[in-house]
């Protein structure tokens, strides 16, 4: 449907189309971003020989205004262009010849570099919005999992928000506390403490609700008997993990999980 309203408005400038759209881009999130870089490989014949290109050109040169508003644009423009690279609507050479007149631009060529060289680059390039695109569940899971297992190995709040804010997937947020509890059940109470502090960080902050923490619990002691073998104590540990929960203001003092048969 876009496709098709773009050749409809002969008006539409293929520079500005692109320029406009990446802008969008860096301001929104993985998903989103993921269906703006189909729409960009869809256009490519549409538009006239570099159009795509000098879009991308634009939007380096101004890349020191745009990081105002979005601080990670280099990053996030580099993966977008790398992407392009790979659906093969900007040719390697502009890696090379762009013009580069900004501390900012070459921060993001010297990524896209990186990403296009890299050993596994094809693949990488290919889900380059990470797990929160439109790629499996499977994926996701196991993008979860690093996280939580990286942030409970290394307790850094700042680096696991930023990562758990690129994953933008708010329907699995439930299962993403579950998966964490279940994670903490058979480690030191240490550790306990640390996931309810990041839950709490994450509550604050706005990026999950009371009712996703609840439903993540009430997953967890749903799915309590699966651990059972491995933790014995598993459901003793969850009980202790909901008071912490409860002190700190992130549960309900009464807080009553719902039971289901969900998998």
């Amino acid at each position: 449907m876009c496709c098709r309203s773009i050749k409809k408005n002969k008006l539409i400038d293929g520079i500005e189309f692109c320029k406009r759209a990446l802008i969008f881009g860096l301001e929104r999130q993985p998903y989103e971003r993921e269906l703006i870089s189909r729409v960009l490989s869809a256009c490519y014949e549409i538009f006239n020989d570099n159009e795509i290109v000098d879009g991308f050109q634009i939007l380096l040169f101004r890349l020191p205004d745009v990081v105002l508003d979005v601080p990670h644009a280099p990053l996030l423009l580099s993966k977008f262009l790398s992407r392009a690279v790979y659906d093969e609507i900007v040719p390697p050479i502009f890696i090379k010849d762009a013009t580069i007149d900004n501390p900012k631009a070459k921060e993001c060529m010297a990524l896209t570099f990186a990403t296009t060289h890299s050993v596994d680059g094809r693949e990488s390039m290919e889900h380059i919005w990470g797990p929160g695109d439109l790629t499996s569940v499977n994926s996701l899971k196991i993008a979860v999992d690093t996280l939580l297992d990286e942030y409970l190995d290394n307790p850094d709040i700042n680096e696991t928000t930023d990562s758990f804010v690129q994953l933008n997937v708010p329907s699995f947020y439930g299962e993403i506390v579950k998966r964490g509890l279940f994670k903490c059940l058979d480690k030191p109470e240490e550790s306990w403490d640390n996931f309810i502090k990041l839950l709490k960080y994450w509550l604050q902050m706005t990026l999950i609700t009371a009712g996703q923490i609840k439903r993540g619990f009430s997953i967890a002691y749903s799915r309590i008997n699966d651990l059972k073998i491995d933790v014995p104590n598993a459901e003793l540990f969850l009980a202790e993990i909901q008071k912490k929960a409860a002190n700190t203001s992130i549960l309900p003092p009464g807080f009553v999980p719902v039971l289901s048969q969900e998998k």
